[in-house]
């Protein structure tokens, strides 16, 4: 497989978003508790990979925001433990997946 480029702006877009799944509760007050455990930061080098291998299925040679966003569930999901709290309120790991798309901002890259 080629290589794949990812811009600086990406790379930090997927460690905020693995970084996210442990600090919940700074990020949105309701969330606080949700989480018995975050993601570590192994998920960050299999979000990248994944991400890179999309990418070239995809025909690019550089990986995009889109990107992460769609392998994001599948590279989470088994990696997040909600807690009873957090089952109670109703989150699953995809509604928590969807919540941490939805605060931690897309960046805006140019493509390559």
């Amino acid at each position: 497989m080629a290589e794949q480029y990812v811009s600086e702006a990406v790379e930090k877009y997927m460690v905020a978003l693995i970084a996210a799944t442990r600090k919940l509760g700074e990020l949105d007050e309701k969330m606080h508790g949700v989480l018995d455990v975050g993601a570590s930061p192994r998920a960050s080098i299999a979000l990248l990979h994944s991400a890179s291998a999309y990418a070239w299925l995809q025909g690019r040679d550089y990986v995009t925001p889109d990107d992460v966003i769609t392998l994001l569930p599948d590279v989470l999901r088994h990696r997040l433990i909600v807690s009873f709290s957090g089952r109670a309120q109703g989150w699953s790991p995809d509604s928590i997946i969807d919540k941490l798309i939805e605060l931690i901002p897309v960046p805006v890259v140019e493509s390559a």
